[in-house]
């Protein structure tokens, strides 16, 4: 992460049309195929790759187009005249793939490149299967994290690289999945040696004809322990006791009933550990029992809720992965649509949270163009502004950095768009100037706020969504990175710092990570070290060998969260 992938990607293309003086045996181009590559990116760094083509190549070059908003031009003719065409996950995840006629299914691609490629993750995703459906004749994953939670996360990478055999889900699962699961050394070196040769890895602590093939100022990392005030403690506790009395009842069933109630309660605790109100509302919501009819209405309400759970980057509480393709039932609880439908046949059409009925047909969904294309305001008001001990803290360090080098400049990271809400009128009563990023912000407005804290030395600092500021952003502007939650994925977090301490950065780099102390956050960061460990080991580890082994496993991660022995 920050080593250039990008521009080594761009100086792929510009090599000549089948990659030589590049790649030492570059293989015959075809004639089956045109000389545009297509390159698929998350929307926030879209135009990195604009900024980037335009820095490093000389004018007329290389010609691209960028095939994204409203008024996009499909016709292929248009988009073969140029040698890279630009696009995000979710314009290619709303296009029709069996469209031969026109938009990005009507063209044999020379190359394809998938920025941040993990996204593709979930191998039964609109956006993954889109990828996989693509025609090129050579395909590249750009990643910091191929693998983020398990080792099928990468199976999906090899579908769409389409690396043969292993592109049939099930040899993966006889040659890889099933053996490295059960700790079988000989699946742990295959999978090694398909890594040998398919990756080309780079980390920062490499060295080149024994010189570090990077130069970086100093990093240093502080985890901060804020307390609680006692009518916050007060809010916790209550939330604290509810979690350990339904974990009693998971455990007492041999951890074979739903956890999906307990990891419910266990994000709110999360919440509540940066500011009560953001589990206010949806705790309400959380008690209420009933089912909404559905109106039009409540339709619209329901869609609400469901995009307040998806910009706050919330899990699926049956799989426990981030949300893919994620829907919304009447008694207002968020899965994804497989998970759910899943259980829906299972359960004789019973809410896993609830016990409410539902059925497939009142699933509701958030339109893609939605999520990508909101103007998103902040939605919050100076009004009735309270405070919370994690932003005190925050204003406390911000006041203090700014006193002793008032050239500094800070990133707040937040995996929920609604915290950073309440921080922004916490900065305005400070009278420090920001600019903010998250999801809900179109194109436009993302590539304004990055050019007004990259130039403007009254923008003290830059607000952001997590889960978009770990995906190719340069943030090199600053030299403070303040992570106000620990994410259950350390990964991450780990790719939101190198946004910051990465090629370019000039000055030593300070990180904090906020955590309540005597609370759950504790113990996620317990947790994310064991993470880290198993995705840095995850292709020589020794796994847990049968399922009452990792039944366990999971009972124990839960009892560690809860600190009950």
């Amino acid at each position: 992460m920050g080593l250039g992938k990008t521009l080594q990607t761009i100086s792929l293309i510009v090599s000549d049309t089948n990659g030589g003086e590049f790649i030492t045996t570059p293989s015959p181009t075809s004639s089956d195929y045109s000389k545009t590559t297509l390159i698929v990116s998350p929307l926030s760094i879209l135009g990195n790759w604009v900024d980037q083509i335009n820095a490093h190549v000389k004018p007329g070059a290389l010609s691209y187009y960028v095939f994204h908003g409203p008024n996009r031009i499909s016709d292929p003719s248009f988009l073969l005249n140029h040698d890279v065409v630009i696009t995000t996950y979710q314009v290619l995840a709303s296009s029709n793939i069996k469209d031969k006629r026109r938009g990005l299914f009507a063209i044999k691609w020379r190359r394809v490149v998938l920025d941040e490629g993990h996204i593709i993750r979930t191998n039964k995703t609109k956006q993954s299967q889109a990828a996989c459906a693509l025609e090129a004749e050579r395909r590249w994953i750009l990643s910091g994290t191929p693998i983020m939670n398990q080792l099928n996360d990468m199976y999906s990478l090899v579908r769409f690289l389409r690396i043969t055999p292993f592109q049939d889900y099930d040899l993966w699962t006889r040659v890889f999945s099933r053996p490295v699961s059960k700790g079988d050394f000989e699946g742990i070196d295959r999978l090694a040696s398909l890594i040998r040769t398919t990756c080309l890895r780079r980390t920062k602590d490499m060295k080149f004809n024994g010189r570090s093939i990077l130069d970086l100022p100093p990093i240093n990392s502080y985890l901060h322990k804020v307390k609680f005030s006692p009518e916050e403690k007060k809010k916790y506790n209550l939330l604290d006791k509810t979690a350990k009395d339904c974990f009693r009842k998971l455990e007492n069933a041999g951890g074979r009933g739903s956890a999906a109630t307990l990891l419910e309660i266990l994000m709110r605790m999360r919440q509540v550990c940066d500011h009560w109100k953001l589990a206010e509302d949806r705790l309400k919501i959380a008690s209420e029992a009933s089912s909404l009819d559905l109106t039009p209405e409540n339709a619209q309400l329901l869609a609400k809720c469901l995009k307040e759970a998806i910009e706050d980057n919330e899990d699926c509480c049956i799989c426990l992965d981030p949300l893919s393709s994620p829907v919304i039932t009447l008694c207002r609880h968020v899965f994804d649509r497989e998970c759910i439908e899943q259980v829906i046949e299972k359960q004789k059409h019973a809410c896993p949270m609830c016990r409410n009925p539902i059925n497939k047909e009142q699933l509701i969904e958030q339109p893609l163009d939605s999520v990508e294309g909101d103007e998103g305001s902040s939605e919050n008001s100076d009004k009735g502004y309270v405070s919370s001990s994690k932003i005190d803290a925050l204003l406390e360090f911000l006041k203090v950095s700014n006193e002793r080098d008032p050239t500094s400049k800070s990133v707040v990271f937040s995996q929920w768009t609604s915290f950073l809400n309440l921080v922004e009128p916490a900065l305005h009563h400070a009278n420090i100037k920001f600019v903010r990023l998250d999801g809900k912000m179109p194109r436009p407005k993302r590539e304004d706020a990055m050019r007004m804290f990259q130039n403007d030395p009254e923008i003290k600092v830059f607000l952001i969504s997590l889960k978009c500021g770990s995906l190719g952003l340069n943030l090199t502007a600053a030299d403070q990175c303040f992570i106000m939650d620990p994410w259950w994925n350390p990964s991450i977090e780990d790719q939101a710092v190198d946004r910051i301490y990465r090629l370019g950065q000039t000055r030593p780099v300070s990180i904090f990570r906020f955590v309540i102390e005597n609370t759950i956050e504790d113990r996620v960061i317990e947790l994310q070290e064991k993470k880290r460990s198993m995705v840095s080991q995850a292709f020589g580890e020794r796994i847990r060998k049968d399922a009452s082994k990792r039944l366990e496993a999971r009972l124990e991660d839960l009892r560690a969260l809860l600190a009950t022995k």
